[in-house]
């Protein structure tokens, strides 16, 4: 064999050889990265179950019994940890959510309500909460158990709902601008706009409850007088309606259209001085 030949076969060779041991390497590699990743997986998993676990283990109340200690001198403290939408569109009477929950909050009853009873952030919401002495519970089957259990639900309501549209009975500003000057002594009538747009302008011996304070202050509002409602417009009038029917007032008429219908047909108005 030539010395060309044989100088080729060697390289030839060192090649195949370089190339078999860059393959093994790597797949080697690729394999030990791919135990790695698998191991870190099941590591997560078992932490996930772990702490879902944990959350099974947390103290619970049932809806039946959170309607009784809801009528005793002190009330347990409701804390709604769902979305601010789910919690506008129905929460429990009272219930507040975890954004407005005092950090220093203490020796209080509280009751959570959720989404899911095995959610591993409850665990450590639990922990913070007991550790500053409260004694925290989870409502068993969260929001749809006490709908099921016939427990008090407010709601902004649903235009597009037709149980919604049943709990509000509309009332035309003609109708309600003849009742306010023939028997005003017999009518209640409440502007839930802001404070604000209330000074500026309002229907004559309208009481201002903002939409968000009238769950806080339905207490304060008589169930002797006939009552009107009316927002901005016709659809913050519409919220008011559903949420006072929510709160057991159901003598409330709401004003069609809001002040917006009210300043159109140019009806008496009045401003705080």
């Amino acid at each position: 064999m030539k010395t060309n030949e044989k100088n080729l076969l060697i390289v030839a060779l060192f090649g195949i050889s370089f190339i078999f041991i860059w393959t093994f390497s790597n797949y080697r590699e690729m394999k030990q990265e791919k135990t790695k990743i698998e191991n870190q997986k099941i590591e997560k998993e078992f932490i996930k179950t772990e702490k879902e676990t944990e959350a099974e283990s947390l103290p619970s109340i049932t809806p039946a019994k959170l309607k009784i200690k809801m009528f005793k001198e002190n009330p347990p403290l409701i804390v709604d940890t769902r979305s601010n939408i789910l919690y506008q569109k129905s929460h429990i009477l009272n219930s507040i959510q975890l954004n407005d929950l005092n950090p220093t909050q203490n020796n209080k009853n509280i009751v959570l309500v959720t989404n899911n009873e095995n959610d591993s952030t409850l665990v450590s919401l639990h922990k913070s909460l007991t550790s500053a002495g409260n004694q925290v519970h989870i409502l068993t089957g969260g929001l749809d158990a006490w709908k099921n259990s016939g427990g008090t639900i407010i709601s902004f309501g649903d235009p597009e709902s037709f149980i919604d549209q049943s709990k509000v009975k509309l009332v035309e500003p003609r109708d309600v601008n003849k009742v306010r000057t023939e028997n005003p002594e017999n009518i209640l009538i409440i502007d839930v706009r802001r404070e604000g747009n209330f000074k500026k302008s309002h229907i004559p011996n309208a009481i201002n409850i903002p939409l968000l304070e009238l769950e806080k202050k339905h207490r304060d509002i008589s169930m002797k007088k006939n009552i009107y409602v009316y927002g901005a417009d016709e659809l913050t009038s519409f919220s008011a309606g559903v949420i006072l029917y929510d709160l057991g007032f159901f003598n409330v008429k709401t004003i069609n259209g809001g002040f917006i219908a009210w300043e159109k047909y140019e009806y008496p108005v009045e401003a705080n001085k």
